[in-house]
């Protein structure tokens, strides 16, 4: 995929519109509304589809015409995996981190890939409350790394001795793998903080996709928020049966309690994943591309963890209508960081990210 953004408006194939952003799809130019609305990318051949032309396999992941299902089955492995200890608070620090800066609890999914007697041996590397699985969506040489709950500066220790860990073995992360981070919910009990919450990610969706590849637009398994929900039907919910309701586009409360204990629920791949948080009591952040680099994984949970912490004060909705009115990426990415008072490292990092992507991403 080519993405261009040209002083000259093109048409978008899909809508019609005149657009100065888009980007090129078996040589065609979809605009980044339609890219996002329409595309996936085939879990094959990695290249864009409109999603009339690809198939689900029997894994639940999106084939091409071209392509044939090469998914890894669990049971093509007898290997020795292990399940996270979810009980233990062994990681659970009451010391803010160098980089974390909230004690939220987080846990952290690695999916990568380790060949032969590595994915063995990985076992004994690490902390036996530390999990390690396949991950069917990557093949044969696919596993997840699963970390227990961690907190300040000892989660931060633990994340910087397992990346130092798979560093030892030369895993492997491309387009295909993904990092996904857990999320506390605890206190996010009222209509109010949860709207909040969710209405944030919509108002700012585009600064977090700023921060990371163009893979990751379109991609199935960290689809757009704004895709399916609109800020202002959130904000104007006062009651969290409402807001669940929504998520799951749902008559009734009936409907809702029924879809919820869905564990595989197919709302599981948004960007921002509220089903684990009705399903199961935490949230989980699906948008960043794979990594084993540890001040990436941190400051992402910094980011993310912050803004949990801050959608239940009053500015919060000051600050959504200020975005939603916002076009500007540099203006309305200064609004989001001022509002969480990061540090100038993690300004300083996440103002790298983006210029590293600028060419993908809107002015």
């Amino acid at each position: 995929m080519i993405t261009h953004m040209p002083t000259n408006s093109i048409t978008c194939r899909d809508c019609g519109k005149q657009v100065t952003q888009y980007s090129h799809v078996q040589a065609e130019p979809i605009c980044f509304s339609c890219l996002d609305a329409n595309y996936s990318e085939c879990t094959g051949c990695g290249e864009q589809r409109h999603r009339d032309d690809l198939d689900y396999c029997d894994h639940d992941n999106l084939y091409c015409s071209s392509c044939e299902c090469g998914c890894y089955s669990e049971e093509d492995d007898d290997g020795p995996f292990r399940a996270t200890d979810e009980r233990t608070d062994e990681y659970l620090g009451q010391r803010r981190g160098r980089i974390v800066k909230s004690l939220r609890p987080f846990g952290v999914e690695i999916e990568c890939h380790l060949q032969g007697k590595g994915r063995y041996e990985i076992l004994d590397e690490l902390p036996r409350a530390v999990g390690v699985g396949p991950d069917r969506s990557l093949g044969p040489e696919g596993i997840e790394i699963r970390t227990p709950r961690l907190s300040g500066a000892k989660g931060e220790q633990l994340i910087r001795f397992i990346t130092n860990r798979l560093d030892k073995y030369s895993v492997k992360v491309n387009r295909a793998c993904g990092l996904h981070i857990h999320l506390d919910t605890a206190d996010v009990v009222s209509a109010l903080h949860l709207g909040n919450l969710w209405a944030l990610y919509l108002a700012f969706e585009d600064v977090l996709f700023s921060l990371l590849p163009p893979s990751r637009r379109g991609n199935h398994y960290c689809l757009a928020l704004r895709r399916y929900f609109h800020a202002q039907e959130i904000l104007e919910c006062s009651t969290r049966e409402r807001l669940e309701e929504i998520w799951y586009r749902a008559r009734d409360s009936e409907e809702v309690n029924k879809l919820k204990v869905i564990k595989s629920h197919s709302s599981r791949y948004i960007g921002l994943n509220l089903h684990s948080l009705f399903h199961a009591n935490h949230a989980e952040i699906r948008y960043h591309s794979g990594t084993t680099d540890p001040h990436k994984i941190l400051q992402w949970v910094n980011l993310h963890a912050l803004l949990f912490d801050k959608a239940k004060e009053a500015e919060a909705i000051r600050l959504i209508n200020s975005a939603l009115n916002e076009v500007h990426l540099t203006r309305k990415s200064a609004l989001l960081f001022d509002f969480l008072e990061l540090s100038r490292g993690s300004r300083a990092y996440l103002a790298a990210r983006q210029r590293l992507f600028a060419d993908s991403n809107p002015t």
